[in-house]
């Protein structure tokens, strides 16, 4: 029975240093990082948006999914989350990968009409989960052709 106490009295201890640790807990931070292009074609593109999450805190937290949207041309390509969790150290960045496969056929009538225009806005939206915090983001920028290649700048 006396040891029962004395565990019981243990965990409520551990449980209130751990409580005090996030009782100043800092809300992190979520922002679009940038965009590659891991292949192209004819047809279309494999991309992948690059989403930092820092951890202004002296601990750990996990990112537990990313719910995002992705509009090209003012047209929304996607809506996806992910629910592979990653973890992120305190004091520390990380980076979440977001892919899209973009049929050039949903944003353009032709290819041609692209290489005509060579540009496009794109725009991505949604949120990280961590912990009970929910974490927006809603950047835009554009997609350029150049010399055969795509770039992209951030508005």
């Amino acid at each position: 029975m006396l040891r029962n106490v004395f565990l019981i009295k243990a965990l409520l201890m551990n449980g209130c240093s751990s409580f005090n640790k996030y009782r100043n807990m800092q809300k992190p931070i979520a922002k679009h990082d940038s965009v590659e292009v891991k292949t192209i074609d004819t047809k279309g593109a494999q991309m992948l948006f690059n989403v930092e999450v820092e951890n202004p805190n002296d601990f750990a937290l996990k990112v537990d999914s990313v719910k995002y949207e992705v509009e090209i041309g003012g047209k929304k390509m996607s809506t996806e989350t992910i629910d592979k969790p990653s973890e992120v150290a305190g004091k520390s960045k990380t980076v979440v990968q977001l892919p899209l496969t973009l049929q050039f056929a949903d944003i353009f009538t032709s290819i041609g009409s692209f290489l005509k225009n060579e540009k496009t806005n794109y725009r991505l939206k949604g949120s990280a989960r961590v912990g009970v915090f929910s974490l927006p983001f809603d950047e835009s920028g554009e997609f350029k052709l150049t010399e055969g290649k795509i770039q992209h700048s951030k508005n």
